[in-house]
Order: structure tokens, then C-alpha cells, then sequence
């Protein structure tokens, strides 16, 4: 299975379980890259932790992967972004043209802007002259699909406002190809302009979810649309969960993911205090929506969390295969990571909340700035052949190439002399790369260097 296929299939057990040694988990490097769109430049940047401090904001250790300077193959505004691996991403575009691109990074130089680096994944072409006038979030579906609404709200003529699936069946790098694109949903037919729907996630039996923004009253709702693609019902309405939790939906909630092993829509709400949450809401009783106090658990409040973030917003937000979020704060201008260390089913806890990019911690270091952050995913970074295969010759990506050689040694060599936390292999009694100790030291040299000698098994 690739990558793109497996991503989102969950591990047994917990809802939300990931293994952090304890007691380390503030200081440990993030084993993540990151791929954020910051909407007022039209800009995908990519990021990660070349020094294992933590954080991604440091010289160096961000790169704009997109712009927008091409119309065809740019990013004018991607509220969808999935990524593929550490060096390439999936995005859609909702303005002109109105498309689905892909971007790989393939000389490996931090950017997917060189020639033949981006392609059209999908046109836009829907059919009977019609194509697409407003994709939005697109979600990667475990068995290599990907599924995208088209939001016609306030375009004229308005195509079908529609969920669709795509896939790239014959593996040529699109879903252009017949039988690839199907019209899964009509939330509307050509003309009505359609509801107000920016995000779905499928779940494990085929059933798709999506956000209904589009009430007059504001009274928003989560609809499910069975397998079949045949109706759509409410499965959370903002009264009912103002009923259960006191908090409740509104048009800024426009943001679903889900863990499609254990059945969990999470979903960000408005609350009075407006402080930020992320909630979680699972049907337990089989009836068919959310209707009891126990089928919603809040998995993250500002106000309870030990670690006492200003969060302004969480705009966007991704879970990953193995329990953690990632997320974009429109307020603060960030990116967040959310993991449960001690797998209390919350994020709420010391270090469980950890700021990966600030924008104006970024600005005075002289990287970019964020302006207005809106979509997010992050990758694992590559295992390479070994613990002495760093980096890729000419390039720091965290992107190893399958050998060890004169290039990895002296990148290790300057994160030693930096006495930087990714130099940190050791303790002082052992070569375990997996359980550094705090400090950098000779100990830590020459541990690397006796698997640096040992090449590649």
C-alpha cells in the first residue's frame, strides 16, 4: 500500500493513543513535516524541525513549497490539502481555474515550483460544459479515493452543487480519466446556488458528513448522506448540541475530521466563554444521530488545558494515523500539534498542546510570517536506510536518500558543534537513537559516528 492509501487507517485501540516516552515530550523533536496555506499570500509552505528543538520556525527549516504565480498550476486559495508524503501534496483551488493540483517535489530543493513539479490531478470538468466553481476541503479516503464538495453558493450560473469522488484508477497521476470522477451526492441542481457545505470526511461503512453552514437562523448542523448516495440527514444539530454540551455550532464550524475505526466525528464549536475547543461526537446508541450526553466528549478546551495557549481559532485541522492533530489558528496565526501523552482521551494535559510554527516568532528569525493560516497536513518524516542516513546530498529536507556518505556525516557534525537537540542520540551508557538523554556530548559523536562507519545494513 502507498502512503496516500494508508495514512488514515487507524491503529487498534484507543480513540486517541499515541506512544511519547514519558516525560520527554516537550523537549522531543517533531518527527513531522508540515504543509500550511496562509490565504492572504496564497502561499503552501512547507516546514520541519532540523534541529529537533521542537518547532519549525528556526532559519532554514521553511520553505515556500507554492505560489500562486502560475494560473494553471498555482494555488490561488487551497481550502483542501492532503499530504501525499514529506515531499509532495494534493490541493484543490477555488478560484480560476477552479481545479485539483498535485505537487512533488522531485529535484528536492524545499519547493515544488520548478518545471514539471505540479500537474492537474483533476480539471474541474464535471460534464455538459459545466466544471467546478468552488471546490473545497478535499479528504483521502483509506482505499486511495478523494472526496471533494463544490460549494456554488453565490456563483451565477451555479453548476450542480455536488459531492464528488475521485480516483486515479489507472495510475497515470489524474482523476481526468473516464469512470474516475462519480457524482456521488446533488446537494442542489444547476441553478439553485446550494447550500453552504465546506467540508465532509467519510466515514468506515461508505457514510459521508458533512457541515451545513446555510441556515438563515444560523442554526447549523452535521448531515450524514448514507453510502449509497441516496439522502442526507441531520446527525448534529447546533440546538441539539447546545442541549448536551452548552456549546454550539456556528458559520465559522466548518471543519470535520474523523476516525473512521472508531466511528468519531470531531468538529471545532463556538462556545459562550468563546474559548477553543475541539470536540468529538460518536452515535453509541445506534439511533442514527447524536442524541445523548455521552455521545459528545470535548477532547480539547483552551480554558482546561495545563498548558494555558491563547488559542484564537483552530481554522483547519487534520487528524493523523496515529492520534495526533495537527491545526492552523486564524487568530494567533500558528500550527499546532495536539497529541494525548497519557491517553486520558483528551488534549488538555502538560505538553499536549505544543506550538510547532508562530508566525511572529518565525518573522523575527527572518522566516516567513503567517497572515491569515487556513489549510494543514503533515507527513511522517522518511525512516531513510538507517540511524546514519540523514539528509539527502546537497539538501536538509529530513528526507534521507538511502545512503550514508561524506554529506550525512558533516550534517551531523554541525548539529553536534550547534549543540542542537537532533544531536542528542544518546544516552551516556548507550547507542539508542531512540532515547536521547539531554545533553550533547562526546558520547553522542561517537555513537553517531559508529553507525555513520556502518553504512547502510
Amino acid at each position: 500500500m502507498t502512503y496516500r492509501q494508508t495514512r488514515r487507517i487507524d491503529r487498534l485501540g484507543s480513540v486517541l493513543t499515541i506512544a511519547v516516552a514519558a516525560g520527554l515530550a516537550s523537549a522531543q523533536p517533531l518527527d513531522l513535516v508540515f504543509f500550511f496555506h496562509d490565504q492572504t499570500p496564497d502561499v503552501i509552505y512547507r516546514a520541519w524541525d532540523a534541529n529537533g528543538d521542537g518547532d519549525c520556525h528556526d532559519p532554514g527549516e521553511v520553505t515556500v513549497f507554492v505560489d500562486d504565480a502560475d494560473m494553471l498550476l498555482g494555488i490561488d486559495n487551497a481550502q483542501g490539502l492532503v499530504a501525499l508524503s514529506a515531499t509532495s501534496i494534493i490541493a484543490t483551488d477555488n478560484f480560476e481555474p477552479d481545479n485539483i493540483v498535485r505537487f512533488v517535489d522531485t529535484n528536492l530543493d524545499g519547493d515544488a515550483l520548478d518545471a514539471g513539479e505540479a500537474s492537474v490531478f483533476f480539471s474541474g470538468d464535471i460534464g455538459g460544459g459545466e466544471t467546478l466553481s468552488n471546490p473545497t476541503d478535499l479528504f483521502d479516503a483509506p482505499d486511495g479515493s478523494f472526496w471533494i464538495v463544490d460549494v456554488t453558493v453565490g456563483v451565477t450560473p451555479a453548476p450542480p452543487s455536488r459531492v464528488y469522488r475521485l480516483e486515479d484508477l489507472n495510475e497515470d497521476q489524474d482523476a481526468d480519466d473516464p469512470g474516475e470522477r462519480t457524482d456521488f451526492f446533488e446537494l442542489a441542481p444547476a441553478g439553485m446556488g446550494g447550500p453552504a457545505i465546506f467540508d465532509l470526511v467519510v466515514g468506515a461503512g461508505g457514510e459521508v458528513y458533512v457541515c451545513d453552514l446555510s441556515d438563515p437562523q444560523q442554526i447549523e448542523s452535521i448531515d450524514v448522506i448514507d453510502p449509497a448516495g441516496v439522502a442526507r440527514t441531520e446527525w448534529l444539530g447546533s440546538d441539539t448540541l447546545f442541549g448536551l454540551t452548552g456549546q454550539y455550532l456556528f458559520s465559522g464550524t466548518y471543519e470535520l475530521e474523523i476516525d473512521p475505526a472508531q466511528g468519531v466525528v470531531y468538529f471545532s464549536p463556538s462556545t459562550l466563554n468563546n474559548n477553543a475547543a475541539l470536540l468529538g461526537a460518536r452515535d453509541l446508541n445506534g439511533s442514527g444521530d447524536i442524541d445523548a450526553p455521552n455521545e459528545v466528549v470535548v477532547f480539547f478546551d483552551e480554558n482546561a488545558s495545563a498548558e494555558g495557549i491563547n488559542v484564537g481559532s483552530l481554522r483547519d485541522f487534520k487528524r493523523l494515523d496515529d492520534g495526533r492533530f495537527v491545526a492552523t489558528d486564524a487568530g494567533q496565526d500558528r500550527v499546532y500539534v495536539l497529541e494525548d501523552l497519557n491517553t486520558d482521551f483528551d488534549f488538555n494535559d502538560a505538553g499536549e498542546i505544543r506550538v510547532a510554527y508562530d508566525g511572529d516568532t518565525a518573522a523575527a528569525n527572518g522566516e516567513p510570517d503567517l497572515i491569515l493560516p487556513l489549510s494543514i497536513d503533515a507527513a511522517p518524516l522518511p525512516a531513510g536506510c538507517g540511524p546514519g542516513d540523514l539528509t539527502t546530498t546537497g539538501s536538509d529536507l529530513g528526507v534521507p536518500d538511502g545512503l550514508v556518505d561524506l554529506s550525512d556525516f558533516s550534517y551531523y557534525l554541525g548539529l553536534w558543534a550547534a549543540d542542537a537537540p537532533r544531536a542528542d542520540v544518546t544516552p551516556e551508557s548507550t547507542c539508542d537513537f531512540n532515547v536521547p538523554d539531554g545533553a550533547v556530548t562526546l558520547s553522542d559523536f561517537a555513537c553517531y559516528l559508529s553507525v555513520w562507519a556502518t553504512g547502510c545494513p
